[in-house]
């Protein structure tokens, strides 16, 4: 899912700037994925079946008949579809509200790899 995601999000970045934007995504992930109860989270993934061999999906790179078709994740999207707490009025919005009234269902990181997107 990583990999989708810098794909979508920064295609073509700097070796060095990839591996923060890695962490950052994996732990904005992983703070997401726990934060909201299972039954009110979406973690959508799409895949698709390459058209012709490639490094990653043949078992000998020379011989076609060998190919093995194997999925790759080429997109991403998280949806968040709590009920919003009808206490927290707008007047009142803190920081710390914020979360608990904003508009759902609230969806976030949808990125699509380059390669896949429509044109």
């Amino acid at each position: 899912i990583i990999d989708a995601l810098m794909d979508s999000f920064h295609h073509g970045s700097q070796p060095a700037y990839d591996s923060y934007i890695r962490r950052y995504k994996c732990n904005h992930l992983l703070t997401c994925f726990d934060a909201i109860d299972e039954c009110d989270r979406g973690l959508f993934v799409a895949c698709a079946v390459p058209s012709s061999p490639s490094v990653h999906s043949s078992k000998h790179e020379n011989d076609e008949k060998d190919y093995e078709a194997t999925e790759q994740i080429v997109g991403f999207c998280s949806v968040d579809g709590r009920t919003p707490d009808p206490s927290c009025k707008i007047e009142f919005l803190t920081p710390s509200t914020l979360a608990s009234t904003s508009p759902r269902p609230y969806l976030s990181d949808l990125g699509v790899c380059v390669a896949h997107r429509r044109r």
